[in-house]
């Protein structure tokens, strides 16, 4: 997909950046799926795969508000892809630590 590695460090998951798509000729729109307050979303083929494709409104960010929809959905892939990564390369350093009553609790690495 992309030249950047995916890594998985502490660094990376508060500042989650999206891999470059390089996408040549090899997508086809099949369908509409719907639209929203933040764009629209096409069903389309990928090489071969099918995929959801969202396309937003706005290309820029709003400069009246700290929320722009295109910005935060790049973040939460990102999120999505280092822990698919993580989960497939690494499934046995992760640990999670069972019933954690705070954020900063379920930072702590559990007990061994």
């Amino acid at each position: 997909m992309d030249e950047r590695e995916i890594t998985c460090t502490w660094s990376d998951f508060r500042r989650p950046m999206l891999r470059r798509c390089n996408l040549q000729d090899n997508l086809t729109f099949i369908d509409l799926v719907g639209y929203g307050l933040d764009g629209i979303v096409w069903k389309v083929e990928i090489d071969n795969r099918i995929a959801a494709l969202k396309v937003f409104w706005d290309t820029e960010a709003p400069e009246d508000t700290r929320y722009w929809a295109m910005q935060r959905e790049c973040q939460n892939a990102s999120l999505l892809q280092m822990i698919h990564f993580a989960t497939e390369h690494y499934p046995n350093s992760i640990w999670l630590k069972p019933n954690p009553r705070t954020f900063s609790d379920a930072m702590r690495a559990p007990p061994k």
